[in-house]
């Protein structure tokens, strides 16, 4: 299951991608990180990474920039060779959802072109080719999954807080 990635697992990441990113085998996480937002400091309104483990070891990275203009960014996409597809889709899915509470109406991507089916399956739109082994993607958040989506959050905001308020009934009870 994807999470935000932590600070205990940032030397984990700096392994995972020097093993499966030829082009970052010399770079620390933290250099890619803020190689990432160069630039775009001012426009940023939310930067995180994600990364999907399976036995605590991780299987895939992403990092997303959600941007001032509605707009976020899913760069540095980095999977072993064991990732599934699946993990894949959880892992983009959960940068959608992020990008989504920070209010962004669009997600940009560029991936292998190998990708480029998986992410259509995803509801991503392709925009051009960056080079012949690389695809420019888009996905749009529409109004009826924003809806959808926010009732969702609403309903799992409000069970959060029954659920708090009964722990700590029962904490007085004891």
């Amino acid at each position: 299951m994807p999470q935000i990635l932590k600070k205990e697992d940032i030397g984990k990441l700096s392994k995972f991608i020097k093993l499966n990113d030829t082009s970052r085998r010399n770079t620390k996480a933290k250099d890619i990180l803020e190689f990432l937002v160069q630039g775009k400091k001012s426009e940023i309104i939310a930067d995180v990474s994600f990364i999907a483990k399976n036995k605590g070891k991780i299987k895939a990275y992403a990092h997303v920039l959600s941007l001032k203009n509605g707009t976020s960014q899913i760069s540095n996409i980095t999977i072993s060779p064991e990732t599934n597809e699946k993990e894949l889709f959880e892992l983009v899915s959960d940068c959608i959802s992020h990008s989504f509470l920070k209010n962004c109406k669009n997600v940009e991507l560029i991936t292998e072109s190998k990708f480029e089916k998986l992410f259509r399956r995803m509801n991503f739109e392709k925009i051009g080719e960056k080079d012949q082994s690389q695809v420019f993607m888009r996905y749009r958040i529409k109004k009826e999954v924003q809806s959808d989506l926010k009732e969702q959050f609403k309903e799992a905001e409000f069970i959060q807080n029954i659920t708090e308020k009964t722990s700590e009934q029962l904490r007085k009870l004891r």
